[in-house]
């Protein structure tokens, strides 16, 4: 994890991103993109189960710990999300358990109120997304439907998540961080 997220905010104000070089801006956005889908999908395996380890142990050294489903591409240091698994239904159900829901929302939105640093097409995405409200869930699952060649032998999204609102609810927090980025004057974007 890039050490301005593990020390604090990140916004277009913030010093430290002048002496940051090219590489390291790119890599801090694509943390952005990273922050942004993880909340939406309630993403329990990545930043959150670290957070988690952190947490249980009351050890913030945790946080500096490597993530097993987070690779860098030896040709260009893009970052790959793999093994998404643990985000949208598993990371939705998760948020309606009683003993750890709470906890796995509060590590969700602090690495979301973290980052004021966006890129321009993901902020039109996420505006996208949001004008859709409840019709999010539609899309994204007539999206499967039209491009996934096994979505037919997926399991049914189970109700008890409410899909519809959860992800319009997510997708809702993730734009009124952009706006009050963009309203502080603290968010430029690449």
């Amino acid at each position: 994890m890039p050490v301005p997220l593990l020390e604090g905010e990140v916004s277009g104000q913030d010093r430290r991103l002048l002496a940051m070089g090219e590489l390291q801006l790119q890599e801090l956005v694509q943390w952005s993109d990273l922050i942004i889908l993880d909340y939406i999908t309630a993403n329990s395996d990545r930043v959150a189960s670290n957070q988690d380890a952190a947490d249980l142990n009351n050890d913030p050294v945790q946080m500096r710990k490597f993530i097993h489903n987070l690779q860098k591409s030896q040709r260009d240091g893009a970052i790959w999300l793999i093994d998404n698994e643990s985000g949208l239904i598993d990371g939705y159900m998760l948020l309606k358990e009683r003993k750890n829901g709470g906890r796995f929302t509060r590590f969700h939105r602090s690495m979301l109120e973290k980052m004021c640093l966006f890129r321009r097409s993901t902020v039109k995405r996420v505006e996208e997304l949001y004008s859709l409200g409840t019709g999010a869930a539609e899309f994204l699952l007539r999206t499967v439907a039209d491009h996934e060649p096994l979505a037919g032998l997926l399991p049914a999204v189970p109700p008890r998540i409410h899909l519809d609102r959860t992800l319009a609810d997510r997708i809702a927090h993730v734009y009124n961080r952009i706006r009050h980025c963009m309203l502080a004057n603290m968010s430029p974007m690449y």
